[in-house]
């Protein structure tokens, strides 16, 4: 009981739980200072009227969906929907990644229609993998606090899958280079990754047009088309730029690993110089050296000679290479080689493995002739200076008439 002034008073009473809803109802009698009591209690008020609302409001229909067709990651709305039995205040939705850990990004609540809500999360790509969970907190208009809801009524679920995919490997099988043989039909890319689903679709862009391929067992081999290899230019480098993701829409970082070089020009002769070490022509034990200046760089050439009358007796050409782009093929006279000139046939390819068009098979300067005949003598005239024979002082004399 409380006295507002002198003849004033309050008496008030504290609800409690257990007490029924349902209007509140009071007697109350008093006397004055003399004594005399009020002829009949007090049974109603003049204005006010107070119910009881000891009724605590319960969730209905309660399930969570995400907005993506399988998991939830990255960007992914996550949606809590349920039904008040009565109105409530808006209420409190706490919803945890796999982790137990407060979702990163903040919760949006709205009441859609009547007493049914929505909690709304959107997924952030720091949010733990696994399943999600949640507790809704909630008032009706009296004051009465549900009892938190911390499960769904409909089996739904919802699971986090924030792990990207990634890359095992890419590997077109052309190697460094294109050539002017290989563009002539499709060459694959063969491409391995790790964790993508049966079925996804991997994406390799080559000079702006894209290549698929589906995802079996973690691999697939994209074909790369003679038509899009042949639109390609002339000594350009290319870099494949290989795209996937899985079913929960991670998607892998960009493989940029796999590159070539489209060459699809052959080589070409610009010198070709024959010399041998020594004076005069080639005979046994001189080595012949053939000097190739292609016009780009080439691999080693493969080069065979010949003698006056057939192949050379020494088949072990050794090659060089000098400077940048030139080469030397050097064989080593017999003395069973014929005489006549030293021929020779050489081809060559460049990096890329175009092929010169023909052999070269002649020098621009140098020309290399073997002789391998030894000389004999047709005479051989043997004398003496003076009469008779030889004695002291005489000059003895031979003279040879060779062939």
């Amino acid at each position: 009981y409380g006295t507002v002034s002198d003849d004033s008073h309050t008496a008030a009473v504290t609800v409690h739980d257990s007490d029924a809803n349902g209007a509140i109802g009071f007697s109350c009698t008093y006397s004055d200072i003399a004594g005399n009591a009020l002829a009949s209690a007090i049974t109603a008020a003049t204005s006010g009227d107070i119910d009881i609302d000891n009724t605590h409001p319960t969730l209905g229909t309660v399930g969570i969906a995400e907005a993506g067709a399988n998991d939830a990651n990255d960007g992914d709305d996550i949606t809590l929907t349920f039904t008040a039995t009565e109105t409530i205040g808006t209420p409190t939705c706490t919803i945890k990644d796999g982790a137990g850990a407060t979702m990163d990004n903040s919760v949006t609540v709205e009441n859609t229609e009547n007493n049914v809500w929505t909690c709304v999360v959107e997924t952030h790509n720091d949010d733990a993998d696994g399943t999600v969970t949640f507790s809704i907190a909630y008032s009706d208009s009296a004051g009465n606090a549900g009892s938190a809801e911390t499960t769904v009524d409909d089996a739904s679920s919802v699971t986090i899958d924030n792990t990207h995919p990634t890359w095992s490997s890419v590997a077109f099988a052309s190697g460094d280079y294109v050539n002017n043989a290989e563009d002539e039909a499709a060459i694959n890319l063969v491409i391995t990754t790790v964790g993508v689903e049966n079925g996804q679709t991997v994406t390799a862009t080559l000079n702006s047009a894209g290549y698929t391929c589906s995802i079996t067992s973690n691999a697939c081999t994209a074909s790369i088309t003679s038509a899009g290899l042949k639109g390609l230019s002339d000594g350009t480098a290319y870099t494949f730029s290989v795209a996937v993701s899985d079913s929960a829409g991670n998607a892998a970082t960009a493989d940029t690993s796999e590159s070539f070089t489209y060459d699809v020009t052959a080589p070409t002769s610009t010198t070709a110089v024959e010399s041998v070490n020594g004076d005069g022509d080639a005979n046994n034990g001189d080595v012949v050296t053939l000097t190739l200046d292609p016009s780009e760089v080439v691999g080693t050439p493969t080069c065979t000679w010949t003698d006056g009358s057939g192949a050379m007796e020494d088949t072990s050409v050794t090659y060089d290479t000098t400077g940048v782009d030139s080469h030397t093929a050097q064989v080593t006279v017999h003395d069973s080689d014929q005489d006549g000139s030293v021929g020779f046939s050489c081809t060559y390819s460049d990096l890329a493995g175009n092929a010169i068009a023909a052999a070269i098979t002649s020098a621009t300067s140098g020309d290399v002739t073997i002789d391998n005949t030894h000389p004999t003598s047709t005479t051989a005239v043997e004398s003496v200076s003076g009469s008779g024979d030889a004695n002291d002082g005489d000059v003895f004399t031979v003279t040879l008439n060779p062939s």
